[in-house]
């Protein structure tokens, strides 16, 4: 992971620039809202792989496209676990990064609310259009596709990279 103590206030924003324009532009460009962010933190802070973005791809559209936790909210959960989590299974709720993931994933979850008003993709969806998408239904989300309206997404996704980004800037160690 990249050392952050090194970095200075603008080579900080520099960063957390580069993180939401990454996220921004990847979703745009439909490679789903998890991913986007998952890509834009791992390749500005240095760390997962690409095994973990493939793995985010079925969490666009709230999971599955069922409208459910906003993917780009859970792009940046997943980043807290790469960041702080240990990898041993049994036993690790009693592990301090297990912890630290726990809770910085939930801080990354108020921000994300008080930023964007919910955390439920459809919610969202409604708060920013006044409508939602059925996005597994074909024609709905052939409609949802539209840059009118998907493009907003990508500054969702661009924006919930930044703050887990900011959460992993703010807390490293």
């Amino acid at each position: 992971m990249l050392d952050v103590k090194k970095l200075n206030d603008r080579e900080r924003e520099e960063i957390l620039l580069k993180v939401e324009q990454t996220a921004a532009e990847d979703e745009r460009a439909i490679t789903g809202c998890a991913r986007a962010v998952l890509h834009a933190l791992t390749e500005h802070l240095g760390m997962g792989n690409e095994e973990v973005i493939k793995a985010a791809a079925p969490l666009a559209g709230g999971g599955a496209r069922s409208g459910h936790l906003c993917g780009a909210l859970t792009g940046g959960i997943m980043a807290m676990g790469l960041a702080y989590a240990p990898s041993i299974l049994r036993g690790a709720s009693e592990v301090p990064g297990y912890v630290k993931a726990m809770e910085l994933a939930g801080v990354l979850c108020d921000r994300f609310k008080s930023e964007f008003g919910a955390l439920n993709c459809r919610e969202i969806q409604h708060l920013m259009w006044g409508r939602s998408w059925n996005l597994r239904e074909p024609s709905e989300r052939e409609e949802f596709l539209r840059p009118e309206f998907h493009d907003r997404c990508g500054d969702v996704a661009g924006k919930a990279a930044r703050l887990a980004a900011e959460i992993i800037l703010e807390n490293a160690e």
